[in-house]
């Protein structure tokens, strides 16, 4: 079973994954998109690399929450 860990700002923890939050579908994790900045110089072969910035994604979240 997989589970999942949330920490707000303010520092509070909940776990999904088991009672009472059962964790059904997780989406949005895989493949995000970047954006690479380079640099040329005059002379230079090539680029250099300065920096990658990743783009925001959406995560979506399906769980179950179960009373005994």
């Amino acid at each position: 079973m997989e589970r999942l860990t949330f920490t707000s700002a303010t520092g509070e923890v909940v776990h999904f994954g088991g009672p009472p939050f059962y964790l059904q579908k997780v989406d949005g994790l895989g493949d995000v998109e970047a954006e690479i900045q380079l640099q040329k110089s005059p002379f230079q072969d090539g680029s250099t690399l300065t920096d990658s910035i990743l783009n925001e994604r959406m995560i979506s979240i399906e769980f179950l929450i179960v009373q005994d």
